[in-house]
């Protein structure tokens, strides 16, 4: 039975409880007991009366005993302690009252009746005491049908609580199962792209092995990075950057076999799992599916943006036993990919991890070389041909490497632009440049001296270029005027509009801009009318071939010409015969610099070649003769 039907039972009303009732209604009702508890006495002294009445035969005199017999009875129950004092006190004024009758009326008759109320006032007694204690049962009944009540009521209302607690716990269950829903999905996935995240790929790749090993298995690892995406954040903001990432995701997962696990392990980087049972051949097939899709344009919000990815491959066994080995195997073969033009697909081969290696350690060597002060600068002449004077020199760095010895321009300057150490560099090559020239300006009483330096594209699409060459100017005293930044048209072909504003920018603080390189790319005489170009350098390839034959020479002479009325002035680069002057000079060429007139000289070799020149008055004659103007 349970607590509400018990509950039910103790409420069913018995005649004991009637009785109960009955008793408390009579106690609550003073009153009205007073009244009935007077009629009694009144009644029972009427009937003592009815007795001395001297006509009423003994038979009426038994019925009106019983009565009084009743009555005591009754008052005795009804009115507890009272009636039975009362009955007590009654029944003992009546035993008086027959004792008088008796000595006064010497009626021994009457006898019985003092029997009749003796035990009349002894069964009142007796009633009394059952009657106390069946109060006292009563009474404690009650108390515990109280005490029952109340401690169920507990009951229910602990039945309550606990079920209200109860109903609180399955909410914190719920709210910590969510919370490790949600824990357990930010360890295995990327929240930009709800792809598998690294730990999650490396988690796969480990199980794959652990398989691998005992059933002799085999799977590939793709490794995926975006080319040039720094530019899309540098140019666009991280959040544009963030939207290709996504678009990027979506593209390649639509491509993805169901079988395979494509992942992202930040950045702009991915990871493919290919557990299909594919050879090599299907598997390039498979991810030239992947690279050419790619190269379909995204569009994402106004911008339709343009980007490629490099591919490289590991297979289990043959390029790692463990996914550290398989992965680091797989980003070698992108990094070929990269160096290789970009936009491939490369699979690992040992020999590409050795040079990998030597790359890797060449690269940690500069970036000691530039805390080591291994750099240093020299710098090559350059002469106006109109009057032979000393226009200013070209700023060239060096590497003079404690591990690989005097390392070249060439060899060193791709690898610091791939690792952007290009930056930190041409910060410490304008600097020191710009120092040394100032020097030698206030010296040598130089104050139109030209201070040519390379600027690398990586320089020009940092952000803090500006920044940084205003400093630069500031802290060398350096006049802008006095300075000349030569870019390349690789500049231009990464970003032409925004390689527009920074030129304009140069253009409006003073500094001079010259077009290097001229005559290798494609479009340069379109540049020359976009850009606020002040110089043009002609590149020596086509310099060399000035003496070959007349067509070459036709060429460089309607650059000149066409570029002078464009209001450039134009520098020939590697003059290194007397033939290249004596044709520059013809065609009005305005500068030059090669080896015929000076190599590029150290920074105490330049003091040196300032002092011959005794205070840059140059020995004209020999420009004069190699001139053939003698």
């Amino acid at each position: 039975m349970d607590r509400r039907s018990l509950l039910k039972r103790f409420e069913i009303k018995t005649i004991l409880d009637q009785f109960i009732e009955k008793k408390v209604r009579v106690k609550n009702s003073q009153k009205r007991e007073n009244i009935i508890f007077t009629l009694c006495i009144l009644a029972y002294l009427g009937l003592m009366g009815s007795l001395t009445i001297p006509n009423v035969s003994n038979a009426g005199k038994g019925i009106i005993a019983q009565f009084e017999v009743l009555l005591s009875i009754y008052m005795a129950l009804s009115f507890s302690k009272k009636g039975f004092w009362a009955g007590v006190l009654l029944n003992t004024a009546n035993i008086l009252l027959i004792v008088l009758t008796i000595f006064l009326a010497e009626n021994s008759g009457a006898v019985t009746g003092i029997v009749v109320n003796v035990f009349t006032i002894l069964s009142i007694w007796i009633v009394s005491i059952l009657m106390s204690r069946n109060e006292k049962h009563i009474s404690e009944v009650i108390q515990q049908k109280e005490q029952l009540l109340h401690l169920n009521k507990e009951i229910l209302e602990s039945e309550q609580e606990l079920k209200r607690q109860n109903n609180e716990l399955q909410v914190s269950y719920q709210i910590i199962k969510n919370g490790e829903e949600k824990l357990n999905y930010l360890a295995f996935y990327d929240t930009l792209t709800k792809l598998p995240n690294r730990k999650m790929i490396m988690d796969r790749l480990e199980l794959l092995v652990n398989l691998s090993r005992h059933n002799a298995l085999s799977f590939f690892v793709v490794f995926i990075d975006l080319d040039d995406f720094k530019k899309i954040n540098d140019s666009l903001g991280h959040s544009m950057g963030d939207a290709l990432i996504v678009a990027v995701a979506s593209r390649l997962r639509k491509l993805v076999h169901e079988n395979d696990i494509l992942g992202r392990l930040g950045g702009d980087e991915f990871a493919l799992i290919i557990q299909q049972d594919l050879k090599d051949e299907d598997v390039l097939q498979y991810v030239e599916t992947l690279r050419r899709s790619l190269e379909q344009k995204f569009r994402i919000e106004t911008h339709d943006l343009a980007i490629n990815a490099s591919f490289g491959i590991s297979k289990y066994p043959r390029d790692g036993i463990d996914p550290n080995e398989l992965i680091r195997s797989a980003d070698t073969a992108m990094y070929r990919a990269k160096e290789t033009g970009k936009n491939g697909v490369y699979f690992f081969q040992r020999d590409i991890l050795n040079e990998i290696l030597t790359r890797i350690d060449f690269e940690n060597h500069m970036k000691k070389a530039i805390e080591n002060d291994e750099f240093f600068l020299v710098y090559q002449p350059q002469y106006n041909l109109d009057g032979g004077t000393l226009r200013g020199f070209e700023t060239l760095i060096r590497w003079q490497s404690t591990a690989y010895g005097l390392v070249t321009p060439l060899k060193f300057i791709p690898v610091a632009e791939d690792t952007r150490l290009i930056i930190p560099l041409g910060k410490w090559i304008l600097l020191t440049a710009c120092k040394r020239i100032v020097e030698l300006m206030e010296k040598y009483q130089l104050p139109d001296i030209v201070l040519s330096v390379n600027i690398s594209a990586i320089q020009i699409e940092d952000p803090d270029f500006i920044f940084m060459l205003k400093s630069v100017l500031e802290l060398s005293g350096l006049p802008p005027r006095n300075l000349e930044l030569e870019i390349t048209e690789s500049v231009m072909i990464k970003s032409l509009e925004r390689t527009r504003q920074i030129l304009n920018d140069l253009k409006t603080m003073g500094v001079m801009i010259a077009l290097d390189d001229f005559g290798t790319g494609y479009s340069s005489l379109r540049y020359l009318q976009l850009l606020p170009i002040d110089t043009l350098k002609i590149d020596k390839s086509f310099i060399d071939n000035i003496s070959e034959n007349e067509r070459n020479k036709q060429v460089i002479g309607a650059i000149i010409s066409l570029v002078h009325q464009m209001g450039i002035i134009v520098v020939a680069e590697g003059v290194e015969n007397d033939v290249q002057l004596n044709y520059l000079r013809e065609e009005k060429c305005d500068g030059i610099q090669g080896f015929l007139l000076g190599k590029p000289l150290s920074s105490r070799e330049l003091v040196d070649f300032l002092e011959n020149k005794l205070n840059t008055q140059f020995d004209e004659a020999i420009l004069t003769r190699k001139l053939s103007i003698i």
